[in-house]
């Protein structure tokens, strides 16, 4: 049975790192609800959010959520470099992974072991690879 992260990440289970320079996402408003196959779920929203282009796989993040960890490249339209730092851990075990946003349920992922489990400042989780973690964070010293 695949065990359910209960838990905010802190300093007694996490460590703190930050985007790493030059890492630059592509993103749009979509203004209708979206839906988004990810790794190991599937990702829903029922109204406006941002469209991320990424190479590995569009994928959504809620509105306020992403313009409180982003900021817009100045000289470069529809381009963000993510300016907060995030808590994060390598499982160890399978889990199950909810992720709820202003209250509701974004994404059901089951996330293999060896994945990332990711906390934005606001507690919103989300997962992914090792091998995706590392192109995107370094840890914050």
């Amino acid at each position: 049975m695949t065990a359910k992260l209960r838990a905010l990440l802190n300093d007694s289970n996490s460590r703190t790192y930050r985007s790493r320079r030059g890492f630059i996402k592509e993103a749009h408003v979509k203004w209708r609800p979206g839906e988004y196959m990810l790794s190991w779920g599937k990702q829903n929203f029922f109204g406006p959010h941002m469209i991320v282009l990424d190479p590995a796989g569009e994928y959504g993040v809620e509105l306020r959520s992403f313009f409180t960890t982003h900021q817009p490249m100045p000289d470069k339209p529809d381009h963000y470099v993510k300016t907060a730092t995030v808590r994060a851990f390598r499982l160890e075990e399978p889990l199950e992974l909810v992720t709820i946003v202003r209250g509701k349920e974004e994404i059901v992922a089951s996330v293999p072991a060896g994945a990332y489990v990711v906390q934005n400042p606001d507690g919103e989780q989300y997962a992914m690879t090792d091998e995706e973690f590392h192109r995107r964070y370094i840890e914050d010293e």
